[in-house]
């Protein structure tokens, strides 16, 4: 693993990236339609990543007088175009990426439309392939807008709390959501740094950026970030009625709108309602346990080990911490001597349930309230 401070090259220009981030609500990837083809050069062949298929009649016809059936370009600086018939139409889409690199800052309206001519422009000088389009015949047909953001420490310390908000996510649609968490690509509850939940519109991950980098470019950035990312899928996922009819009608405004209109949606109203469920869930439990009262240690053993059997079968947490039993404890009137029983709750979870004292609700609030103020 290489550290920031080395001095290749490689390094250097991922540190240069990192001291120039600004935490933001911005856009990543998209797709695009709405342009024609208007030029193609028969030596694009040569190309190895170029899929191109060149014909004397039936097929589309270029400028230049040159036919073609269909044409696709895969690119790391800027992602697919692809130009090819789609029920009994040419059809041009370009999947683009944010950045040529590591795609750390998202972009603002401005800096999105420069980074399209950009693109456009590498594409026909590298080449020789022309297109046309305006701002208003473009299409986003698909768009990930993230809010990307530095946290007060490493991502493993914000799994709880990532759990807690992505396991309230509402249905987007009659199938319900799977919350998957993963790690290496692989399934994992527990050390994940990706953890997601997609649906037929969209798709909202959260995921530990700074692993991301690392895993992609064998670099460690040394400051720790998040992002939470939203797919829009296709356009009736919000994007013609929030976003406009074509890139022209796009603003900063609207961006975060609808950003920011699915994350209250999603984590700021559940999270109201699963402290209430909390509440209710743990009075409940308490409420079974009362004659256990005075012999303290059985009963917070009984309690802690019910919780953790629950979340285990319902693969979600049902408490947030160990601050959520003691505020039951307070409410319900069961105990005597509440401080003795607070005491023995905490002794339990510092020899057990560790999980439970990680200042979790303080973590949520945290990445609810940074976002909310970007």
């Amino acid at each position: 693993m290489k550290n920031i401070s080395n001095s290749s090259s490689n390094s250097n220009s991922i540190q240069n990236l990192v001291s120039n981030f600004t935490p933001c609500i911005g856009i990543d990837r998209s797709v695009l339609t709405g342009f024609s083809l208007i030029y193609v050069d028969q030596s694009i062949s040569r190309y190895k990543n170029v899929e191109c298929q060149f014909v004397q009649s039936g097929g589309y016809s270029l400028n230049n007088g040159v036919q073609l059936t269909h044409l696709s370009i895969s690119d790391d600086r800027f992602g697919k175009l692809s130009f090819a018939m789609n029920k009994g139409k040419w059809y041009g889409r370009l999947e683009m990426s944010s950045s040529n690199y590591i795609n750390l800052q998202p972009l603002n309206t401005e800096q999105y439309i420069k980074r399209i001519d950009e693109v456009f422009n590498y594409i026909e000088f590298k080449y020789n392939v022309k297109v046309f389009y305006t701002l208003n015949s473009l299409i986003i047909n698909q768009i990930e807008i993230n809010a990307t953001f530095y946290i007060n420490s490493n991502f493993r310390n914000y799994r709880r709390a990532v759990k807690c908000l992505m396991s309230n996510v509402p249905p987007s649609d009659s199938r319900g959501n799977k919350v998957f968490y993963v790690s290496e690509n692989k399934i994992s509850s527990f050390n994940f740094e990706t953890a997601f939940v997609s649906g037929t519109s969209r798709k909202l991950i959260i995921y530990d950026k700074c692993k991301n980098i690392l895993d992609k470019h064998d670099v460690n950035i040394g400051v720790d970030i998040m992002r939470i990312e939203y797919l829009f899928k296709n356009r009736n996922s919000g994007i013609a009625s929030r976003l406009g009819k074509s890139v022209a009608d796009l603003t900063d405004y609207k961006i975060k709108y609808l950003f920011c209109n699915n994350f209250m949606r999603d984590f700021i109203n559940p999270i109201k309602l699963f402290r209430h469920d909390i509440e209710n869930y743990l009075l409940s439990k308490l409420n079974s346990y009362h004659s256990y009262s005075g012999m303290n240690k059985q009963w917070v053993s009984f309690l802690m080990d019910d919780i953790k059997n629950d979340e285990e079968i319902k693969d979600r947490p049902v408490i947030i911490s160990i601050q959520d039993i003691i505020k039951a404890v307070m409410k319900c009137g069961l105990f005597v001597r509440p401080k003795i029983t607070i005491k023995t709750l905490l002794n339990a979870a510092n020899t057990r349930y560790s999980y439970l004292l990680d200042n979790n609700p303080d973590k949520v609030e945290e990445i609810i309230s940074t976002v909310m103020r970007m």
